[in-house]
């Protein structure tokens, strides 16, 4: 799957290597590693946007888009979001979300309609991450299983999109180098 997303994205001219402190700093905040693919992706690919309006932050990035700072700020406002939406959501939580309600770790943001990506850590009876939407304007959440680099993979190569999403977009547009440390 990574083969056909640098096939389709490219080699990454603004690759962002996260300094292990970076990575240390986020993952003490999220208190525990994160999956690999995640720091693959957002490595070769994070601090843009991706399909036009998913930003996906780097955690040694200060984007604009990121609205709140660096990824640290990010996860933190995001995580505040998803704790608020929680009582509005009428159909309750999938299963898979309610195992791990209050450990999701947001990783992405829809700029078009304010939906939130989040990460969903391995639980008794998924032992793999998982990835969840909470769709903001349609209070709901649906679940995706597998990780991020699966995710993006079924946007943009196998064209299966989350409602409301539109497509026919740039794949990926990077966010501007010079908000880098």
């Amino acid at each position: 799957m990574r083969a056909e997303l640098v096939e389709l994205l490219g080699e990454s001219p603004c690759r962002q290597v996260a300094l292990r402190r970076h990575w240390r700093v986020v993952e003490e905040q999220v208190g525990r590693e994160l999956p690999a693919d995640y720091r693959w992706f957002v490595e070769e690919y994070g601090d843009a946007l991706i399909a036009g309006f998913l930003y996906v932050p780097h955690p040694a990035s200060h984007s604009d888009l990121a609205r709140s700072g660096a990824l640290p700020e990010f996860i933190e406002s995001h995580s505040e979001n998803w704790q608020g939406a929680l009582p509005f959501l009428p159909r309750g939580l999938p299963e898979r979300v309610e195992a791990v309600r209050d450990e999701v770790i947001p990783w992405a943001d829809h700029t078009y309609n304010g939906d939130s990506c989040l990460l969903l850590p391995p639980a008794p009876g998924w032992p793999k991450w998982g990835i969840a939407i909470l769709f903001r304007q349609c209070p709901d959440v649906a679940v995706f299983e597998g990780g991020v680099v699966e995710f993006i993979h079924r946007i943009l190569i196998q064209g299966v999109w989350p409602r409301g999403w539109p497509t026919g977009q740039t794949p990926w547009l990077p966010c501007d180098d010079d908000d880098v440390e």
